[in-house]
């Protein structure tokens, strides 16, 4: 069940940020960084909100071992009621955060985010339930459909003929609008006049500590962006959020997916009575090891193709965040392992245990970030590695915890991939350097060393394949390979 969900949440995660990589390229020549930054301005206060706003809720629904329909409504006239209050909020302290962040333009374009802003707050129970059933690919085709034949479609559409930071903005509202009509066509949940205690009580208790786990998680991924905003301005703020944006091509891809399958899969796991703490260690090694397996080289090659991949994505005008990308793609494993570890974490209840691991996180960002900026853009992405690593860290110390396993057995997992990550990338930093000098194009530059790097980081895993590890994992490949063949069959039947 948890293979075939993953495969499909991959799926639909891949399909997303294959329209997302074309729209990135797009809209990067025909908008400039501080388009970017305004719009980047303005998803900081929404993404804060709508985490107050779910309060944690949606897991709850996720993890619950009884669910009734009562407590369905419920959870949605919560999200309802606080959506509307903090769209109130909001709307108040927009001057005062234009101000705050020196982006006068947030004024005008608050009031159509805030519509956005209420449309999550509809959608979330539904998307919830879908996770619960495992339907994860309906929510890949939701998600692929509404971001490919709208978001992508308008975005570029409004930004040819000059609408700049409106582009996003609009198209960001039609698919919002869209996914909230089609998930609650599927799944309908209706608000109710009147909630019981024991649903509330029950509710908010498992989601006040997802809540506080998630504010201090969307507090540390936007904390950095305020910094930037209020030291350097809106064009830089561009720069940075651009930079961020392309490691988030494959964050997006593989963290959210799982972390949404993992936390499906574990509670579902824990409400039947399958789960043992000797029988999931093994499944938490295989995740963070697979996890490890896909994202070192990306991490690798993003450190060594930084110049090449910033020009041929965005072009001329964004040169100035290679540096910055180098920097952030250093950690790349360390966000992707910390939703590993957080899945999990959530499933076995957790929550409280995470929230204060998240709101120091947060607060470290904030810190340190500030203190990096002395140094300027790159400072600030060095503050953020160093808070990053500090919250892998604390995470993955409660994961093994809980487990009962040592921190060896992990290292043990990762060793083979991080050293081949490790040679290959230095390999290729002397290859790229070379034809650098030699004047190459740099879509050759990219096309071989990637293809350099991919020999050498596989062929020596593959040479390894009897280690436990790397058994197991190409085990799981194995067992994916028959699920999409027998759905295939299924399909052709």
């Amino acid at each position: 069940m948890m293979l075939k969900a993953g495969l499909w949440a991959f799926a639909g995660k891949g399909g997303h940020q294959v329209v997302n990589f074309a729209l990135v390229i797009i809209l990067a020549r025909l908008l400039t960084p501080e388009a970017f930054g305004i719009v980047a301005a303005a998803q900081v206060v929404l993404v804060l909100s709508q985490v107050v706003v779910q309060f944690g809720l949606g897991a709850a629904l996720i993890q619950t071992d009884r669910l009734t329909r009562s407590m369905e409504r419920t959870a949605l006239t919560l999200m309802l009621g606080m959506a509307l209050v903090m769209a109130g909020v909001i709307h108040l302290a927009t001057p005062w955060l234009a101000r705050l962040m020196t982006i006068p333009e947030l004024v005008e374009v608050m009031p159509v985010m805030l519509l956005t802003f209420l449309l999550s707050a509809v959608t979330n129970p539904g998307m919830s339930l879908l996770m619960r059933d495992m339907r994860f690919k309906l929510l890949a085709a939701i998600d692929v459909g509404t971001f490919a034949l709208l978001h992508a479609v308008i975005a570029v559409g409004l930004a040819l003929a000059g609408w700049s930071y409106w582009a996003i903005i609009l198209a960001t509202l039609a698919s919002t609008a869209a996914k909230a009509f089609i998930v609650w066509y599927l799944r309908p949940v209706w608000p109710i006049l009147r909630m019981h205690r024991e649903e509330v009580r029950g509710l908010l208790g498992f989601g006040s500590g997802v809540f506080l786990t998630q504010m201090g998680f969307a507090l540390a991924q936007r904390v950095d962006n305020v910094v930037v905003a209020n030291a350097f301005g809106a064009a830089a703020l561009g720069l940075y959020s651009r930079a961020f944006n392309i490691l988030d091509l494959a964050n997006s891809l593989l963290g959210r997916a799982f972390r949404a399958v993992l936390f499906a899969g574990f509670s579902s796991k824990r409400r039947v009575g399958s789960s043992s703490k000797k029988a999931m260690q093994p499944v938490f090694l295989r995740a963070h090891a697979f996890a490890a397996f896909l994202i070192l080289p990306i991490s690798a090659a993003s450190i060594v193709l930084a110049p090449e991949l910033v020009m041929i994505l965005l072009g001329s005008q964004w040169t100035q965040a290679v540096p910055i990308l180098q920097v952030l793609a250093i950690g790349m494993y360390f966000r992707l392992g910390y939703k590993v570890s957080q899945a999990f974490n959530l499933s076995e209840g957790k929550v409280f245990a995470s929230a204060w691991r998240s709101l120091l996180y947060a607060v470290l960002v904030g810190v340190l970030a500030t203190s990096g900026s002395r140094f300027g853009l790159v400072g600030v992405g060095v503050g953020v590695l160093m808070a990053l690593t500090i919250v892998f860290t604390l995470l993955t110390q409660l994961s093994l915890s809980v487990l009962q396993m040592s921190a060896i057995r992990l290292f043990a997992a990762l060793s083979p991939f991080a050293a081949m990550g490790g040679i290959s990338g230095a390999v290729a930093w002397q290859l790229a350097e070379t034809m650098r000098g030699a004047e190459t194009n740099g879509v050759l530059v990219v096309g071989v060393t990637v293809v350099v790097m991919a020999a050498l980081y596989l062929l020596p895993l593959w040479l390894l394949r009897r280690l436990p590890i790397i058994h197991e994992l190409l085990e799981a490949a194995r067992s994916l390979r028959r699920v999409m063949g027998n759905r295939i069959e299924e399909q052709s039947n």
